[in-house]
């Protein structure tokens, strides 16, 4: 009966982070697939979960293990949406770019509101991300967990917090860095445009500015989309290391984070 709640345990922990990370999160994943992964990925990590001494002897009650797999659910959910969170900064670029260029003016908010840019930066970004072998090395962090951290493991708070906010504002400057140049670009074309009312005021300024950003918008973007996408990817393993420092922090098995924000472990 042991045996089988700690299969429970990792059984958990693997299947949040199943659940919530890029890729292997994604709707498009079928349930009992992400179910047949996460119990593959389950006897891969048996041999490696460290079992406390007191697990072993203590009876299994629904009641008594109840918290335990919070916590182990805890665990997972933070290591995948770690790593969504810096990715949700590419939809986050392409809803402002649709909204300084007029694409999302027809929307009501009603389904599904992101504008066609946002799913396109989405798309290569994910895109990326896989090409990067990016779902490798989260299952590796995730293996990695059940070394540094034991089983039925309880988190603390505070370091937990720190760690969100400080991904939270990296996934912010990750969007002002990516609308960058599509910025510089649509205030230049208002600059002209302005220019030109002055001198053409019998022109339809309203056509000529929509049209006129909307190309520029276009050109910005496929002329920086390389340096864009790979703003989202090229720092994805430092993002992990990051996480599952915090993780370890947070279980009182690691050095602390909170005087080691994400930019310095860059």
């Amino acid at each position: 009966m042991n045996l089988l709640a700690v299969s429970i345990l990792v059984f958990v922990r693997i299947l949040a982070v199943v659940m919530t990370a890029p890729i292997l999160g994604s709707r498009i994943v079928a349930l009992k697939t992400r179910l047949a992964i996460a119990a593959l990925l389950m006897m891969l990590a048996m041999p490696l979960v460290h079992v406390p001494s007191d697990l072993m002897t203590e009876t299994f009650a629904t009641s008594s293990w109840l918290p335990f797999i919070f916590s182990e659910a805890a665990i997972g959910i933070t290591l995948g949406l770690g790593v969504t969170i810096m990715f949700s900064a590419a939809s986050a670029a392409g809803t402002v770019i649709g909204q300084m260029t007029g694409l999302q003016l027809g929307e009501t908010g009603g389904g599904d509101s992101q504008s066609p840019v946002s799913h396109f930066l989405h798309i290569v970004s994910i895109a990326a991300f896989a090409l990067i072998s990016g779902p490798a090395l989260v299952v590796t962090a995730l293996l990695d967990t059940f070394i540094q951290i034991p089983l039925t493991t309880t988190l603390a708070d505070g370091p937990m917090m720190a760690m969100v906010t400080d991904l939270l504002q990296q996934s912010f400057m990750l969007t002002l860095r990516a609308i960058g140049p599509v910025l510089i670009a649509l205030f230049v074309s208002n600059i002209v445009i302005g220019l030109i009312s002055r001198t053409y005021p019998q022109m339809n300024l309203l056509g000529l500015g929509l049209g006129s950003n909307l190309a520029v918008m276009f050109m910005a973007v496929f002329l920086s989309l390389g340096g864009t996408v790979w703003l989202f990817v090229d720092d994805i393993e430092t993002t992990i290391d990051f996480v599952n420092q915090g993780l370890q922090e947070a279980s009182g098995s690691g050095p602390s984070i909170v005087s080691r924000p994400l930019e310095v472990l860059r």
